[in-house]
């Protein structure tokens, strides 16, 4: 099962750093591979659950997710089932007045054995490089006000 983690600092209140990155329909902004949220609905632990689709070497993978812990603003995990399943956490706290994001996606190869180890290589290369681009766009977008818009 590949791990990536990630994280990034960002200068904006941990407020709204929290209700940004739990929205799932902000995520095609801030995930580069994000492509349609669809279906969004409110959970009563606080959380949401969406259907979405996940463009990936040039194929489209389809999937659902649904927040299995809510503590606002400090952290959100969610678990992905579909094409590819995963449990992604996002941590938040304060650091020096900004925002630290910290960035957990734990991701099931979609196949087992020998090919399941490669396809689960592959797909944890491609995933690292998506979360850099996520958390980059993350900063930017709060950073600048883009969120606003």
């Amino acid at each position: 099962m590949p791990t990536i983690n990630d994280a990034v600092v960002i200068d904006a209140p941990i407020e709204a750093v929290f209700e940004y990155v739990a929205a799932p329909e902000n995520h095609t902004v801030m995930n580069p591979n994000i492509t349609e949220v669809t279906g969004v609905e409110e959970l009563p632990n606080g959380g949401r659950e969406a259907d979405f689709t996940f463009r990936m070497l040039g194929r489209d993978l389809r999937g659902h997710v649904r927040d299995v812990e809510v503590v606002p603003p400090e952290r959100r995990v969610f678990d992905v089932e579909g094409d590819v399943d995963a449990r992604t956490t996002y941590e938040l706290s304060t650091e020096d007045g900004r925002t630290r994001f910290d960035f957990t996606n734990e991701v099931d190869p979609p196949e087992s054995g020998v090919s399941g180890l490669l396809v689960g290589s592959l797909l944890g290369q491609y995933l690292k490089r998506n979360a850099r681009s996520t958390m980059e766009n993350t900063k930017r977008i709060l950073e600048t006000g883009a969120a606003d818009d």
